[in-house]
């Protein structure tokens, strides 16, 4: 039978002075450092990212396990037990009637009238349908998880067999090989976790073609103890054979027991497998599944719970095709999963101690429901996904591949799915509070999240534009110079100190953070001054200079990272703005002489450098939420590249003797932004964790660009094709765009739909960066109101900004609280329609 499907129909310049911004407008705008990429390419298609071997701590299974992490997985069906329906195009089904296949991989192989013709085709396909490339492939696009459908045969032996028959001699043999490969290989690897599914027990669980019965469409499974004692010694041998693998997560204990299959002899044994299993040490995660037609939030509620059992899930399939038939599009969506998948999904959580839920099996598939109406397709693909990411273990999406699927749409094989960029969007989004993510400082670090983040910047080392109404510049002397200069030329330094002091403690605070969290974001970068160590080792002249600032910033810096950050899964990346000397002479590095940059001419302003970053990377390495450095930011003006290039090779290797394995971010001088620099600078595996970062903003430069020509030329052709060009790069580092933001000079005044294509077009290039962005920045001094596109607080309040930025949110409306739009579903109190069949087709 055939499967449903539901088919659906640089010019850059750079933040570098004072100005303030609102939609349409900038009222300061900001002048040197701009510069134009040079383009080689004008690729606007999004490049998909390659997988690569992150340097990491620990391997995800660990935390999905500890239930840190939920699993956002696929299943490797019809892989090592085969499937007719799914790969009824190749080679081994050759000779077999479609009736015969359509019965599971024994029937074929013993019917046929050449079995090793079968076996050796088998052996094949076995070897070509999922190979590491799939893992690497799974890994990229952000998938955590890999659920594996096994045969009791894999094992290669059957000590539970009075008769002698020996039934599982007849498939093909050593096929262990592959799950070997796959757990100690591939997946540690590429950062995967790998539960097993026990897809065909001995004497079949439910009769079905993907438990390979020996008697189709009879389960016997519970009839023979023999059965029994089989798949328990099955699972042990699997559970021990892999328990010291970091790839190893779990066992399915049975996959979709149905029919006559005894409910009595399938809990004893769930309890006989866990014993057995746990005796060997091994504390890997089991999943239990009622039978088929009794998957329901009522049905093992109080079965094998802690403490008493540990790591123990309960296994759903839901599926949205048999018994739909008759259902409206509307009705499928509204009430099928909006009521009744929604209400048995929040009623099994709502229970005190429940065992986490996973959702081991499920698609986009219906019964022909949507040909008209792709909208309501992809609303129903949302609904589902919405309800998915509220279980507690996670899930796997049903299947990774079929044959066929390398062209057109097939809603059964996700990387068909994927393709759809819309449904790729929908497949990876969560609402920030349902989802459960490894601390984000790790998993961003090591390749597994990209950052979407945002600045804070004005916070520890101040800009007169973005807080020209704040205390401390009252009085102040040239306060559009920078921080030093408005404390050590004022009549009363003492004053603007404590005013900053004021500033420090109550600009950015705790709330602040939650209010990001909120929102989904992930990452915030924080510019600091060199004098916030509290000492200087590399001054000869004896002038102190840091004296003059704020003593004792550092303790907001430790209260966001050591707590705040923590508390709300947020990464720190640190941002060197104004080092000793003064990279740039912008009022952002506080310089002491104004417009000149003397950071590269002294050795003893580098060595400064150097040692700040060793000594805050020291302080921080072991906590959860750090991130890393960006060395310096944005170098520019008479710095040279010799003296940049040297300072980052000797902070790394500082750095790195502290034991620090953070991310480090390196910026080529701001006039030399371009991917034809940096490509083949500090590259691994000799330097591990290193990002390039860039600065891409569209306001200077840009004052005889016309609101078109800055969309379509500027930004989806020279902005696109810049960062396509550096994606194509063999072995390039991870491109971070540190700042960026939807601020332009002036343009789109009568335009507003144009202005949101515009935002639009940026957002969809700076996702491309392999290591993420962070917007500039996250508030700025009466922002409470109104239109500031400098302010991502402000620009929040516009939903469709929003949406644009953060298109997996549900909540549109203001970043007033912490709270998410979860915390107010209706506990709904009807029950899921119980799926009915136990083919996936």
């Amino acid at each position: 039978m055939a499967a449903l499907s539901a088919s659906p129909i640089a010019a850059l310049s750079f933040r570098d002075g004072s100005g303030a911004y609102t939609k349409g407008q900038v009222t300061s705008p900001k002048t040197s450092g701009t510069t134009q990429l040079q383009q080689s390419t004008s690729g606007s298609s999004q490049t998909e990212s390659t997988s690569t071997t992150p340097s990491q701590t620990t391997h995800i299974q660990h935390s999905i396990r500890n239930g840190d992490v939920s699993s956002i997985g696929v299943n490797l069906g019809g892989w090592l037990v085969a499937e007719h329906w799914m790969t009824s195009a190749a080679d081994f089904w050759t000779g077999v009637s479609d009736d015969e296949a359509g019965k599971g991989e024994y029937t074929a192989i013993t019917k046929s009238a050449s079995p090793d013709t079968i076996r050796s085709n088998l052996a094949n396909h076995h070897a070509t349908f999922i190979t590491e490339s799939d893992i690497a492939d799974i890994a990229a696009t952000g998938i955590n998880t890999v659920r594996v459908p096994v045969g009791y045969w894999i094992v290669g032996f059957d000590n539970h067999d009075p008769s002698g028959a020996a039934e599982w001699e007849h498939y093909t043999n050593g096929t262990i090989k592959y799950l070997d490969a796959l757990i100690t290989d591939w997946a540690k690897k590429h950062n995967i976790a790998v539960l097993i599914s026990t897809h065909a027990a001995k004497g079949s669980q439910n009769g079905a073609d993907h438990s390979s019965p020996c008697d189709p469409g009879n389960p016997h499974w519970s009839k023979y103890q023999e059965n029994v004692d089989n798949t328990v010694a099955m699972a042990k041998f699997l559970a021990d054979r892999y328990k010291d693998e970091d790839a190893f997560l779990g066992i399915g204990l049975l996959n979709e027991p149905n029919g006559s299959t005894d409910e009595d002899a399938l809990y004893a044994y769930y309890e006989a497998a866990y014993a057995a299993i746990r005796e060997t040490s091994n504390d890997c995660v089991l999943s239990v599944a009622p039978l088929l037609y009794k998957q329901s939030p009522d049905v093992m509620t109080d079965f094998m719970q802690a403490p008493t059992y540990t790591n123990v899930w309960v296994e759903w399939h839901p599926y949205f095709v048999w018994g739909y038939e008759d259902t409206s599009d509307y009705d499928l969506t509204n009430t099928a999963v909006k009521v009744n998948f929604q209400n048995s999904v929040s009623q099994w959580n709502a229970r005190n101690n429940h065992n986490r839920l996973f959702i081991g099996e499920w698609s986009f598939a219906t019964a022909g429901k949507f040909s008209n109406n792709q909208e309501g397709y992809y609303e129903f693909c949302q609904a589902m996904v919405d309800v998915m990411y509220q279980a507690g273990a996670g899930f796997t999406f049903w299947s990774w591949r079929i044959y066929g699927d390398e062209s057109g749409f097939n809603a059964w094989s996700l990387r068909s799915v994927l393709r759809d960029d819309r449904l790729k969007k929908i497949f990876f989004s969560a609402d920030p509070a349902a989802r459960r993510q490894l601390d984000s400082g790790y998993s961003i670090r090591n390749g597994e999240t990209t950052s979407k983040g945002v600045n804070l910047g004005s916070w520890l080392v101040a800009e007169n534009w973005m807080t020209s109404s704040a205390d401390f510049w009252k009085g102040a002397v040239n306060a559009s110079q920078g921080e030093y200069t408005a404390i050590a030329e004022a009549t009363d330094p003492d004053t603007i100190r404590s005013h900053l002091d004021y500033h420090h403690s109550t600009f950015i605070n705790e709330s602040d953070i939650a209010d990001i969290a909120a929102v989904g974001i992930n990452t915030v970068r924080v510019p600091i001054g060199y004098w916030i160590v509290g000492f200087d080792d590399s001054d000869p002249s004896g002038k102190e200079e840091w004296k003059v600032y704020t003593n004792g910033t550092i303790k907001y810096l430790d209260a966001l990272i050591t707590d705040w950050a923590k508390k709300y899964n947020i990464a720190v990346l640190l941002s060197i703005h104004a080092a000793k000397g003064s990279q740039n002479g912008a009022d952002h590095s506080s310089p002491s002489v104004y417009g000149s940059e003397f950071w590269g001419s002294y050795s003893e302003n580098v060595n400064n450098t150097i040692t700040m970053v060793s000594y805050l990377a020291d302080r921080y390495k072991d906590e959860e939420a750090f991130l890393g450095f960006g060395l310096l930011n944005e170098p520019n003006g008479d710095t040279t590249t010799d003296v940049l290039y040297d300072y980052y090779e000797q902070a790394y290797t500082a750095i790195r003797a502290t034991g620090s394995e953070c991310v480090l971010t390196v910026a080529p001088l701001l006039y030399e932004q371009s991917p034809d620099v940096l490509t083949d600078f500090m590259l691994a595996p000799s330097y591990t964790n290193v990002w390039v970062e860039w600065h891409p903003y569209f306001v200077w430069g840009y004052d005889d660009v016309s609101d078109e020509d800055l969309v379509n030329t500027s930004v989806k052709v020279n902005f696109q094709g810049d960062m396509t060009q550096w994606n194509s790069v063999a072995g390039h580092n991870r491109l971070f765009i540190g700042e960026w933001c939807f601020a332009t000079n002036g343009k789109f005044e009568n335009n507003e739909d144009l202005f949101y294509e515009f935002a639009q077009a940026e957002t969809d290039v700076v996702n491309q960066a392999g290591g993420g962005w962070t917007y500039w920045s996250w508030r700025i001094y009466e922002d409470e109101t109104g239109d500031n596109m400098w302010s991502l607080r402000a620009v929040l309040r516009d939903a469709k900004l929003k949406a644009i930025l953060f298109p997996d949110s549900s909540n549109s409306g203001s970043v007033t609280t912490s709270t998410d739009s979860s915390s107010d579903q209706t506990q709904l109190q009807q029950e899921q329609q119980q799926v009915q069949q136990s083919q996936k087709l």
